[in-house]
């Protein structure tokens, strides 16, 4: 849809080049769109985060990382003076921290000396109203906070929200599975829950632990491998818990003896699917998870892209390139194993594969609304549904989770009357659909108590 609004703008003579500033996941889709929209002969020549791009380059694309920096600004610069160009801001979510924030001051000075500017996103509100004023900021400079308030006549028409009713997708299946630790991983679960729990002082004096302390009972609840023993600088845990035994000591125990649920239910769902001859995405959010489910799952010689996954660099053992190349097209390849931080947007699966499982999920709506579109966009294989498994652990702040993902689901349809958003929100989830808190931190408090 872009190209196309580029092709109308640059036949009236308002622009001759467009920026794409879009995660380096999304740079395929640039550089293939291109090809498939545009008749031969008139393909505009696509520059993928060139040092120096060519005068000769109608679009070029970065990441926003690196439009903030001062050399590829520069760089920008010479290549557009003279010219009119379009700037493009793909999940422009990226940039929700506004000017605050090193995407946005970089995507906002950019907005500020382009001729036209478009903003795309698909969760324009990961986290609430205020993600909105600046993505509309982008679009509008100086207009965000005026348009995205509830109280401004005819705000909505500075932005058009396409639904997946709209496209005429079916409705995904989304389906929560519970899974019960086994004792010895519920062990060090409720060891690390005690230990924050017992340290209120410890939640007003460094709020910022609070963050460190979550992503860790997310860890502990998909995998006790994961909880290492804390270092100078970091959370302190209660030194001695069951029957005296010091934690690092139950951790180096439970790496024996405990059975992650989770991953083992994975790589059930691994085997079911490779049985049929149908290929499984498999998410999460930690790299040792990663390690382990590669390990686990080599039956089924598993594609694996995580941010240390190089995106294109014929001299490294792989590159996403290649591992996306071989889920697709190898018939043995079927597992990809992937973090949503870095595979969570820009990418279509969804010709090769319709079903995708989630090991672990964070408070990130938007992130967790990213990966489901992965496998569930315009152009579904006929026949196919798209369906997404989330497992989650029973009496873990899994369930916490849930409830707050609903919450800002529940926000967002409010603003953005998307009635996907609002199905999403009904999906049986278990034990933890009664109540939730306002935020995060009163989640994870009512949770440990």
């Amino acid at each position: 849809m872009t190209y196309a609004v580029y092709a109308l703008m640059r036949a009236a003579g308002l622009v001759d080049r467009m920026l794409v500033i879009a995660p380096q996941s999304a740079y395929e889709a640039w550089e293939d769109e291109a090809t498939d929209c545009f008749a031969m002969g008139d393909i505009p020549v696509v520059e993928l985060a060139p040092t120096s791009p060519s005068r000769r380059s109608e679009v070029l694309v970065y990441n926003y990382e690196r439009a903030a920096q001062p050399g590829v600004r520069a760089a920008i610069d010479a290549w557009s003076h003279g010219r009119h160009f379009a700037v493009v801001f793909d999940e422009a979510h990226r940039a929700k921290r506004g000017k605050d924030g090193l995407h946005g001051f970089g995507a906002a000075d950019l907005a500020g000396i382009a001729a036209a500017r478009l903003v795309l996103t698909g969760t324009p509100m990961p986290n609430g109203p205020e993600d909105l004023v600046a993505i509309l900021d982008l679009a509008w400079p100086g207009q965000g906070a005026r348009l995205a308030s509830t109280h401004t006549p005819h705000a909505e028409r500075s932005w058009v929200r396409i639904t997946k009713d709209g496209l005429g997708l079916d409705e995904a299946v989304i389906e929560i599975e519970p899974v019960r630790l086994d004792d010895a991983h519920m062990r060090v679960y409720n060891a690390l829950a005690s230990g924050l729990k017992n340290n209120p002082e410890l939640q007003a004096e460094h709020p910022e632990y609070v963050q460190q302390a979550v992503t860790r009972l997310i860890a502990c609840a998909s995998n006790p491998a994961l909880v290492e023993p804390v270092t100078d600088g970091e959370l302190v845990w209660p030194s001695d818990i069951d029957a005296g035994r010091p934690l690092s000591e139950l951790i180096a125990d439970v790496r024996a003896v405990a059975r992650p649920g989770k991953l083992l239910a994975a790589a059930r769902y691994a085997a079911d699917y490779a049985s049929r001859g149908e290929k499984l995405l498999i998410w999460t959010n930690f790299l040792g998870n990663i390690d382990a489910l590669q390990r686990l799952l080599e039956p089924y010689a598993p594609a694996v892209i995580t941010g240390a996954t190089p995106r294109h660099d014929p001299g490294a053992p792989t590159d996403r390139e290649r591992e996306l190349r071989r889920f697709r097209h190898d018939s043995d390849c079927t597992v990809l194993l992937a973090t949503p931080q870095t595979l969570g947007e820009g990418v279509s699966l969804h010709h090769v594969c319709q079903t995708q499982l989630h090991v672990d999920r964070t408070f990130n709506a938007g992130l967790f609304l990213q990966a489901l579109d992965r496998t569930h966009r315009v152009g579904m294989p006929q026949g196919t549904t798209a369906r997404a498994i989330v497992l989650q652990g029973i009496e873990t702040i899994d369930e916490r989770i849930d409830a707050a993902l609903r919450r800002k689901l529940r926000a967002m349809d409010e603003v953005l009357n998307d009635p996907t958003l609002e199905r999403l929100t009904r999906v049986q989830i278990g034990p933890a659909a009664a109540g939730f808190s306002r935020d995060e931190l009163a989640d994870l408090l009512r949770h440990l108590n």
